[in-house]
């Protein structure tokens, strides 16, 4: 069995070495995730992660990126942006009408902090682009 080379409290000292200060919180299944809302250029973005040791995932998103009521041409603007972006994938949740981004990486690997933060900061560099993209779409 491959064991996890990236852990929770690994991550969290990546944010403490960012100085980025964080949330942790708890899903229902009881596994512990960390929140903490960063600052882009033109925005606030409130990012997220956790680990999923079985499947020995880490998964970051930054939640509650845009709200939109699906419809096909939505959909499709959304298909386009994933098609151009480099890492990552948005994603639509149509319960709540969340669109988030997200970001999967292996645990079973060593990231080391320089490649963290450097996912990090692609994530909220991504995140403005999208919104950007996403607000045009919606004026249209």
């Amino acid at each position: 069995m491959i064991e996890n080379k990236l852990s929770f409290e690994k991550l969290l000292s990546y944010l403490t070495k960012l100085e980025i200060g964080y949330i942790i919180k708890k899903t229902n299944d009881n596994i512990p995730y960390w929140t903490t809302n960063i600052k882009g250029i033109a925005e606030t973005f409130c990012l997220n992660g956790i680990i999923f040791p079985e499947q020995k995932i880490l998964y970051l998103w930054i939640s509650n990126l845009f709200k939109y009521n699906e419809n096909s041409e939505f959909l499709l603007k959304i298909l386009s942006l994933n098609f151009k972006l480099l890492t990552g994938k948005i994603e639509y949740e149509p319960k709540n009408k969340e669109v988030r981004y997200s970001l999967t990486l292996p645990t079973d690997v060593e990231i080391p902090f320089e490649v963290f933060t450097s996912y990090f900061v692609t994530m909220i560099s991504n995140a403005e682009y999208i919104l950007k993209e996403l607000k045009s779409f919606k004026t249209i």
